[in-house]
């Protein structure tokens, strides 16, 4: 192997590492924004159906509900956006994986018995989930847009005009 061959088979791997420790970080706060979802969902339905030792039963199930929202995220290309710079239409595709997650954990909760978990807990705690991807892929742009408006409302200070150039030729 030539050294210009070896340089390029360390820059190569040096970007497989780097974009599998993006991807695993992403998935790690997916699974994160999961867990506080259903974990909501759950505590929602205790207050009427008092479930909190089915809670402790059913840790497996939500684990893997996470674990496949991760691949199919993957699968759909979440995982290889750049959100920084991902137009607002990016919203449907972690819209379309999460409606492809839900219905997959709804139809593989409905075919085990028992029931891994109560139906409405999936999908209140897919629809909070579904929030919380939003959320997390879009914070910046969020928070500029608060502090934009904080200021524009409360402080009467608006960004100054820009100059429009057209260029012709």
């Amino acid at each position: 192997m030539t050294p210009l061959q070896r340089v390029w088979n360390e820059i190569r791997m040096a970007m497989i590492r780097r974009r599998l420790r993006h991807v695993i970080v992403l998935a790690a706060v997916d699974i994160l924004v999961m867990w506080v979802a259903y974990t909501t969902a759950f505590s929602a339905r205790t207050v009427t159906a008092g479930l909190l030792d089915f809670y402790r039963t059913r840790v497996a199930f939500m684990l893997f509900a996470g674990v496949l929202m991760c691949v199919i995220f993957y699968l759909s290309g979440i995982y290889h956006r750049i959100w920084s710079q991902t137009s607002a239409n990016g919203i449907t595709t972690i819209i379309n994986a999460t409606i492809v997650t839900t219905v997959l954990l709804v139809a593989l909760n409905l075919i085990i018995e028992p029931r891994p978990l109560p139906t409405s807990v999936i999908l209140v705690g897919n629809m909070l989930a579904l929030n919380g991807f939003i959320i997390v892929r879009y914070r910046s742009r969020l928070i500029h847009g608060m502090a934009w408006r904080w200021r524009a409302i409360w402080k009467h200070e608006f960004p100054a005009p820009k100059n429009r150039v057209l260029i012709v030729g």
